[in-house]
């Protein structure tokens, strides 16, 4: 079963950072006090607290958790893991086999990377969408649906336009032509898309955690 948690990380400063701070194992608070800018810090901190939690519900060590050769941290013997954080929310996902999640801000403009990295079929799906704002939610529907299965993967992939393709209506993944036995889930939160991939029994709902929940 597919775990999803969400935290709020604007409020993370003074005693409440140093609350976090703690709870965090030490690799991922030296790995958060390395960034600069406040901002990426406190989501950082935000997705590292959601990591440790998560593990501990499964049972697991986050202190025991490795860096693998593209930079992903797991924890040898599951469970699976996937954290994603953009502006003020970070998010985690868990499960008994590979999973992976990915969040983004929506208050902002809309990149123009779909002909880099968009598939020709979902290049073509946003060109066809008229409606701006109906545009804008399902490029980023895509994008979240692309990064989330990229991470459960855990591959190369992000660099081949043609290797993945997904559909949003009804959700599907697609890996170099073939239907892959993946599913998706969408989430809608204000200012913010979005998405999880795995093997799901049911669709997976997100719990909102609080600082007091995580520490």
């Amino acid at each position: 079963m597919s775990e999803i948690y969400l935290f709020d990380c604007s409020g993370l400063s003074g005693d409440d950072m140093a609350r976090a701070l703690s709870a965090l194992p030490r690799w991922r608070r030296e790995k958060a006090l390395g960034y600069k800018n406040d901002a990426v810090r406190r989501a950082s901190v935000g997705a590292g607290l959601l990591m440790a939690f998560g593990l501990r519900l499964y049972g697991a060590d986050p202190e025991a958790a490795e860096i693998d050769n593209k930079g992903k941290p797991f924890v040898p013997g599951g469970p699976f893991f996937s954290l994603s954080h953009s502006r003020d929310m970070a998010m985690a996902g868990f499960d008994g086999e590979a999973t992976g999640v990915d969040i983004e801000c929506t208050r902002r403009r809309v990149p123009d990377i779909a002909r880099r990295f968009f598939s020709p079929e979902e290049e073509a799906y946003l060109n066809s969408v008229g409606d701006e704002s109906l545009r804008k939610r399902e490029f980023f529907r895509l994008w979240t649906a692309r990064e989330s299965v990229f991470k459960l993967l855990g591959t190369g992939l992000t660099g081949d336009r043609y290797a993945l393709r997904v559909d949003l209506d009804p959700p599907g993944v697609w890996l170099r032509g073939e239907k892959a036995d993946l599913d998706l889930a969408f989430f809608q939160l204000p200012d913010y898309t979005a998405a999880a991939a795995g093997r799901f029994d049911a669709p997976p709902r997100p719990v909102t955690l609080t600082l007091d929940d995580l520490v």
